[in-house]
């Protein structure tokens, strides 16, 4: 029996049924998750968010929806692959002037996968993907999926060579460490982190674990120095602004990660949990004090890897870039994939010279070579 189906376009997920939209979500990780997509909701007021719907038209039943965000690229989000990676690969293109991009997808660095229901016909599912596209416009981008997002689209009629290498992340698997000296035995160079350990540990550093809402005000301005660093300066309100809205969301699953060394803050991280995996969001530093001790390794690596043994997570996401320094400290590269779409609805892979850069950097992910990966312009 054939589906007739119906799309319309609304300004909040509050206008769905709760249940429904959790259906369409589960299993599919923080950046689908409906508590994160309100976040981003609340986060984006300024630039506009609004999302594309498919229903079944007899039934009512919510099948499809598309996170649909305006108002251009940015830092922290999003990138234009007309901008971004053109400039990369065909300088040429990127001088070109474009109209704003539509973005499908959450935040940059971590993978994602679309909003269509699950354990349909490629043909229902190639059709709900329709559906949600008569409501939006080009040029449209969708950013960083995961491979369950790409498989997906795939079975909605995406041809496989539309996808292009976005970024990569990189993932630490916990299910087979019963112990946090099993994750160390398990390493290319156990003996480093273990003298890496022994330094922090002699500095005087002292890692601790609590609810991000109660580290707020002290976390902002080691938020803000490092975003300065890499020349993207931001403000305590805003950092303040973000991790209350990640608390008001995530709750007791929104966590905060600190070094203290006598009776001082000089470190601090941010992480999500969900579905048994630990999200890095953000770190930041105090540079007057740190950089003697592998505080960056223990913060980041040792101390998280420990804690999410001890509660029984089974992974650790880290998002894009740095990829030796996490592969030497046991994460995976999985790939992330974009789709682009001009104003003329052509794919940004009709480019020539874009085609053969984005091969170079598929074959260096396929390679397993972190020289080569480090050498392929990722993320």
């Amino acid at each position: 029996m054939t589906r007739q189906l119906i799309s319309s376009r609304i300004d909040s997920l509050a206008d769905l049924d709760p249940q429904q939209l959790n259906e369409l979500t589960q299993g599919r990780g923080v950046f689908s998750d409906p508590g994160y997509l309100q976040f981003m909701e609340r986060m984006r007021t300024q630039e506009g968010v609004w999302y594309a719907v498919a229903r079944d038209e007899e039934s009512g039943d919510l099948l499809g929806v598309l996170p649909i965000y305006e108002g251009g690229a940015s830092v922290g989000s999003y990138w234009d692959p007309f901008a971004h990676y053109l400039r990369r690969a065909a300088p040429n293109e990127a001088a070109k002037s474009r109209p704003a991009t539509l973005f499908v997808g959450i935040r940059s660095g971590f993978g994602w996968a679309p909003l269509i229901a699950p354990h349909l016909s490629s043909s229902e599912t190639a059709a709900i993907w329709s559906a949600l596209l008569e409501r939006v416009r080009l040029p449209l981008a969708a950013m960083f999926l995961s491979d369950a997002g790409r498989a997906s689209l795939l079975s909605a009629g995406i041809p496989r060579d539309e996808f292009f290498l976005a970024g990569a992340t990189s993932v630490i698997d916990l299910r087979q460490h019963q112990d946090f000296a099993s994750y160390v035995g398990s390493l290319p160079t156990p003996g480093a982190v273990r003298r890496e350990k022994r330094i922090f540990d002699a500095s005087g550093g002292e890692v601790i674990f609590s609810r991000l809402r109660d580290q707020i005000t002290d976390f902002a301005p080691l938020f803000v120095a490092l975003t300065a660093k890499y020349g993207h300066p931001s403000s305590l309100e805003d950092e303040m602004d973000e991790m209350v809205a990640l608390d008001d969301v995530f709750g007791d699953r929104a966590l905060g990660a600190a070094i203290w060394r006598e009776d001082r803050m000089v470190a601090a991280l941010a992480l999500l949990e969900h579905d048994g995996t630990l999200y890095l969001r953000q770190i930041g530093f105090d540079y007057s004090l740190t950089g003697a001790a592998y505080e960056y390794f223990n913060l980041a690596y040792y101390s998280v890897v420990e804690y999410a043994i001890t509660n029984g997570l089974e992974r650790i996401d880290y998002g894009q870039g740095t990829y030796r320094a996490k592969h030497v400290r046991g994460a995976r590269v999985e790939p992330l994939w974009g789709l682009a779409w001009n104003e003329d609805g052509r794919s940004i892979l009709t480019n020539p010279q874009f085609k053969i850069w984005d091969m170079k950097r598929v074959a260096a992910l396929e390679s397993g070579s972190i020289d080569e990966l480090e050498g392929a312009d990722l993320p």
